[in-house]
């Protein structure tokens, strides 16, 4: 029998065991199907509010700023709570308070001249573009004349719309932020770096995110399946999640000589 190579991760909070295939074992991944991957394994689109997995679902300003600093270095360094009231519709107690007051801090966003952060609003891309692009270590003294346009147009230049169809003033979705994370970490930085290696990750060969390095190092294992292979895993299989190639699977689709990671 064949023999395929299941990963199996364990999600504390959650409790969940989780099995997925990498892709030398099936047809190539996507360029879209390897960002969707990437993208939940780093955790950077998970906010303290309330997660929704619909891909259509509009991104507020609020749940941007948390994204940007998850897409940053100071990612698990940031409280949630402030301990100042930045805007006046931003209490310190907001529950991306925190999150708010690194964006603004950075630079990566802005509020409004009311005084306001209006974090409830959708993100627009140009709002979008400018945090990722201030992400890349560019500043405002880096364009001239009008600053959206000159960000657009870097925007296009970088192929940062990969896979995004909106428009300047156009509301993104999960989706479109998705996409717009994925291709910043792929694209280099204004010191010509390219942005995943400066946190950290790796790039493969053909530019992508190496998503089996990404979830191997936190693996555990191998296992070979047989005999009482399940009494050596420490979990409950029975409660777990499974995925195979990176779409849902079920604990049918291990077969006697698979080998596990956990």
């Amino acid at each position: 029998m064949q023999k395929k190579l299941f990963n199996l991760f364990l999600a504390a909070v959650m409790l969940l065991l989780t099995v997925v295939v990498p892709f030398g074992t099936g047809e190539a991944a996507t360029s879209t199907d390897n960002a969707e991957k990437v993208i939940a394994a780093l955790g950077i689109m998970k906010t303290d509010q309330e997660n929704s997995d619909s891909t259509t679902e509009q991104v507020t300003r609020a749940q941007y700023a948390q994204m940007l600093v998850n897409m940053s270095s100071y990612k698990e360094k940031v409280s949630a709570k402030s301990n100042v009231s930045l805007f006046s519709d931003v209490s310190k107690n907001y529950w991306a308070a925190g999150y708010i007051q690194t964006a603004i801090e950075q630079g990566w966003m802005s509020g409004y001249i009311n005084g306001s952060f209006k974090p409830s609003q959708s993100i627009t891309l140009i709002e979008a573009v400018n945090g990722v692009l201030k992400l890349l270590g560019y500043t405002n003294s880096d364009f001239t004349g009008n600053i959206s346009a000159a960000e657009m147009a870097l925007y296009d230049s970088k192929e940062l719309d990969k896979n995004i169809t909106k428009t300047k003033n156009q509301l993104l979705t999960r989706n479109d932020c998705m996409n717009l994370f994925y291709n910043t970490l792929k694209t280099t930085n204004k010191e010509g770096n390219i942005y995943a290696e400066v946190l950290g990750y790796t790039v493969d060969s053909n530019g992508e995110m190496d998503y089996l390095s990404l979830v191997n190092s936190n693996l555990e294992g191998p296992i070979l399946v047989n005999g009482d292979w399940k009494e050596k895993i420490p979990f409950l299989l029975g409660t777990a999640t499974f995925y195979k190639d990176g779409t849902l699977g079920t604990l049918s689709d291990i077969q006697e000589n698979d080998v596990i990671y956990y």
